[in-house]
């Protein structure tokens, strides 16, 4: 019986590990992973206290940076590995996923977030300032204005990579495990491209 036992936790433990290492190199695996991490980040980050914490947490700030990168990182992985392997002219599912990725990695680029964010900081510091004096009053009227600019710029972010990651579940042949290196540039450029 003990033999029983401990073949069967050495065989749970192999496949578990196997299972562990098809999924690091796997790209639909990656971008989803991103993609719901992303989605809970910004429901959180689309409201006035989760850009509070955004703006006065330097952990969770580089936390979401790294998010940032991470994404962009694979979307550029991704659209090297998408333009690669299809003829995006005779597969429109291959050019649909290269016009988001595109969209995504030059309108809603890390620097143009992190310039985004930087103003709605501001604007939180703005909020703060007025909140602690007595009698200033009209700062749920600021919150709500902050939350609705908030809402739109990162709603367009959300819609984007989800997107991207809907668009590589269609992608007829696309080899989970067909990670082409992003090219040197994307460090140089900001864009990734």
């Amino acid at each position: 019986m003990k033999k029983l036992t401990l073949t069967f936790l050495l065989f749970s433990l192999s496949t578990l590990s196997l299972t562990a290492q098809k999924k690091v190199n796997d790209i639909i695996f990656i971008v989803d992973e991103l993609r719901t991490t992303w989605d809970i980040e910004a429901l959180k980050m689309e409201k006035y206290d989760g850009m509070r914490e955004y703006c006065h947490s330097k952990p969770y700030r580089n936390k979401i940076l790294d998010l940032l990168d991470q994404i962009h990182h694979y979307d550029t992985t991704l659209y090297y590995t998408v333009s690669d392997k299809y003829d995006v002219s005779s597969d429109p599912e291959a050019k649909e996923t290269l016009a988001d990725i595109m969209t995504l990695e030059t309108v809603y680029t890390n620097p143009n977030f992190v310039a985004f964010l930087k103003k709605e900081c501001e604007k939180v510091i703005h909020i703060e300032k007025n909140m602690a004096k007595k009698d200033s009053g009209g700062f749920d009227k600021d919150i709500s204005a902050l939350e609705e600019e908030l809402i739109e710029y990162i709603d367009a972010v959300t819609e984007r990579v989800d997107l991207v990651d809907e668009h590589i579940h269609h992608l007829k042949e696309l080899d989970p495990k067909a990670l082409k290196p992003a090219k040197k540039k994307e460090k140089e450029d900001a864009s990734g491209f």
